[in-house]
């Protein structure tokens, strides 16, 4: 055996990954154990010197391999990533660096390539792209919700400014008068206004909703027959539940806004009438959190319209993104639907192509019946809001013009009203006085109002608190005793009758 034979087989057969030599033909001249063994498990074909090696794969793959070793033939140095093999036994990606084989005058006699299975290598790497993605887009979900629930407690501040100096405004003016059309329609575009901000507090996740157990179809049921006329004579409704006797964790105004909001999507992506589909199912799924499969109960609500881009898809839940005219939409319904969501401790998934439909799945966590029983944290029974007799509200709120709203409204109804534009100012007016009752704002500078009313209620045990919120996130205010929560804007006639309970 020759000193070159030798060192061929103490470094080519004892590499792990193939190796093979060819002549100008394409004949294998060469090859060592790891190419036979890995040829044969692609193929399951033992190869042969003298074999022309690119007859020995498929017709779509020997033109290929071919392009590659005349390239080597012509003297280029190169490494390609390619998928090779028969795909009823296995194809994996490989990773295969060509070069030139000389003689001793430096003519090119051959060459050769040296592969190496990299299907695993692209495998983890793909899964990292995805997770790397999830993770971007989490971020991404989080701080836009962030950012909305931050814009949307500024607008309920301009909001409960607006609507309270117009419902004082409309109590001044007489039933016929001129200027009463002009305050109902300012008043009636203060709600629409309060309506999206609901749904921007959904998608942010600050908004607190009231989750408990509910039964699922007869809850779809409703919210579908809710519907009414709404979808028009060109769309074609089909129910199919398939969830009874299941209960999942929701909060049933907001499947009625979801459901809703879906409906007139599904609507508007099929300008010339379509079927769309409401249907439920108990299925298995990852929490939105990670951690093992669990039991979620799907709602899916299918339409036949236009369908959606990928690039669309992935942003379809942002609020305020909308493929839809101007005018035709604000981009909130599907930021609303993912909140409510989300906040039950489920998902969001959307499955659609352009001209092929739309069918977007939600997954609501499934619970037991039995934890239906707990008793409703909502109030029942208030009575109606009393006028004043003189007794002293303290109002704390950094707003000027919502503290303002606030303190006229009580005055209108015979209250007397201290006033505090921040937490510290409040509290000094309560180490010398004892009001009936005390409003306070949540998000203020400094102290928030849970801190403001803890310290409060050292120095007057048992003193009524009432929050206004544009956050409405009750969870901070644990342990404060008797405290009401008021969300943003708030109407004149909520605020008349929350003080009256809280006296009362």
């Amino acid at each position: 055996m020759s000193g070159s034979e030798d060192l061929w087989e103490i470094i080519g057969q004892s590499g792990a990954s193939p190796i093979c030599a060819f002549d100008k033909d394409c004949r294998l001249i060469a090859f060592n154990r790891a190419h036979s063994d890995e040829f044969f498990r692609i193929y399951a074909y033992r190869v042969q010197i003298g074999d022309i090696f690119p007859d020995l794969f498929l017709p779509e793959q020997a033109s290929v391999i071919r392009g590659f070793m005349e390239r080597a033939l012509k003297g280029e140095i190169f490494t390609v990533v390619e998928e090779f093999g028969d795909p009823d036994v296995v194809r994996p990606y490989w990773e295969i660096h060509y070069a030139p084989l000389r003689d001793a005058a430096g003519e090119i006699i051959g060459a050769f390539h040296h592969a190496q299975d990299i299907t695993g290598r692209l495998r983890a790497e793909a899964e990292l792209r995805s997770a790397q993605d999830t993770m971007r887009q989490s971020q991404k979900m989080e701080a836009i919700g962030q950012l909305t629930g931050g814009i949307a407690h500024d607008f309920n501040n301009l909001l409960m400014a607006i609507g309270g100096n117009l419902e004082l405004l409309s109590m001044k003016l007489r039933a016929d008068h001129p200027a009463r059309k002009y305050v109902e329609n300012a008043s009636l575009a203060a709600s629409k206004g309060a309506r999206l901000t609901s749904q921007l507090l959904a998608f942010s996740r600050t908004q607190k909703m009231d989750i408990r157990p509910a039964e699922l179809d007869p809850a779809l049921e409703a919210a579908i027959g809710l519907l009414g006329a709404t979808l028009g004579p060109m769309v074609e409704l089909e129910i199919r539940l398939g969830a009874g006797g299941f209960w999942a964790a929701t909060a049933t105004d907001q499947l009625d806004l979801a459901i809703l909001n879906l409906a007139m999507n599904a609507r508007d992506a099929m300008p010339n009438g379509g079927k769309l589909t409401f249907s439920s199912r108990l299925c298995r799924a990852r929490p939105p959190s990670g951690g093992p499969e669990a039991d979620f109960l799907c709602v899916s609500v299918s339409d036949t319209g236009q369908g959606m881009s990928a690039a669309v898809a992935a942003r379809a839940v942002e609020p305020f993104f909308t493929t839809k005219e101007r005018g035709k939409g604000t981009g909130l319904g599907l930021a609303q639907v993912y909140g409510f969501v989300r906040q039950c401790g489920g998902d969001l998934r959307i499955f659609s192509a352009p001209g092929e439909g739309t069918t977007i799945e939600l997954l609501l966590p499934r619970v037991g019946a039995h934890l239906a029983d707990r008793p409703s944290p909502t109030p029942t029974g208030l009575r109606q809001p009393d006028r004043g007799q003189g007794q002293t509200i303290l109002v704390i709120d950094d707003d000027d013009s919502v503290r303002t709203v606030l303190a006229d409204a009580l005055r209108t109804v015979g209250f007397k009203v201290m006033e505090a534009n921040g937490g510290e100012e409040g509290l000094k007016q309560l180490s010398t006085v004892r009001p009936a009752a005390a409003i306070i704002d949540f998000i203020m500078p400094g102290m928030n109002g849970a801190e403001v009313a803890r310290l409060a209620q050292v120095r007057h045990p048992r003193l009524p608190v009432i929050f206004v919120s544009g956050y409405y996130d009750t969870i901070a205010l644990d342990g404060i005793s008797g405290a009401t929560v008021l969300r943003k804007p708030v109407d004149m006639e909520g605020l008349h009758r929350a003080v009256s309970s809280a006296l009362n």
